[in-house]
This record gives structure tokens, sequence and C-alpha cells, in this order.
């Protein structure tokens, strides 16, 4: 949110995942504080919320935010996929310093053209990137 409202002169809206009324709640308390209008859309687990800035949009209210972000903790982002990967409770996977992302993805053929370019450019199956 905090990106979307330092970019002026960028996009007038942003549309946000799809998640659970909980979430979506706290994001309508979150873009009252940045200033923003906020509005939900969709139906059942398709239901997302929409950001749009408005004439206060730059108005930060710093002391709202903490307050809001303090009382959630790190129960805010709630997808709803959790039949693809997330756990029983809708938490977003999170990674640390060092954890090998993506390790059991299955691999991507040679016909593919991310493939070719990066062995191209001296890759070879097996190393790592970055």
């Amino acid at each position: 949110i905090r990106r979307f409202v330092d970019d002026i002169g960028g996009k007038s809206s942003m549309a946000l995942p799809a998640m659970d009324k909980a979430s979506r709640k706290r994001v309508h308390e979150l873009a009252a504080a940045f200033g923003l209008s906020s509005q939900s859309k969709g139906n059942g687990l398709r239901r997302y919320t929409t950001l749009m800035n408005t004439m206060r949009t730059r108005i930060v209210k710093e002391g709202r935010v903490k307050a809001i972000m303090k009382r959630f903790g790190n129960t805010f982002d709630r997808a709803y996929d959790r039949k693809n990967g997330g756990d029983s409770k809708g938490r977003l996977p999170t990674h640390r310093e060092g954890d090998e992302v993506g390790k059991e993805a299955p691999k991507i053929g040679e016909s593919n053209i991310g493939f070719r370019m990066l062995a191209s450019m001296g890759w070879s199956d097996g190393d790592r990137i970055g």
C-alpha cells in the first residue's frame, strides 16, 4: 500500500488479490489511514479489494497505520489459496535467508525460452542463479 501511495503520477487504483473477510477489513482500515478509498468486489472466494487515490491520499496517519499493524501482527496476509500449498489456516509461506525457493518445482525443459537464454549465457542445469 505504501508503494502505491508513494507512486506520484502512477495508477489511480490498485486491485489486491482475493482474501478472506477479516483480511479485507484490515485492508479497508489501512486504506483509510493512508487516505485512500477502498471497495471490495467479487463474490465468495474471489472477493478482493480495490484501492483508489483520493484528494487526501498523501496525508498518511502514521500513528493509525502503526496501531493497525501492531493489532494484527503477522496474521495480516491470509490468502484463499489453501488447496495449492497453503496450510489449513490459509497463511502464506514464509522463507528465511538461505532457503531454496522453488526446490520442488518441476524443471523447465530445454525447449523453454528461459532455459535457452540462460544456457546461451553459460548457465547449465544444476547451477544456481543469483
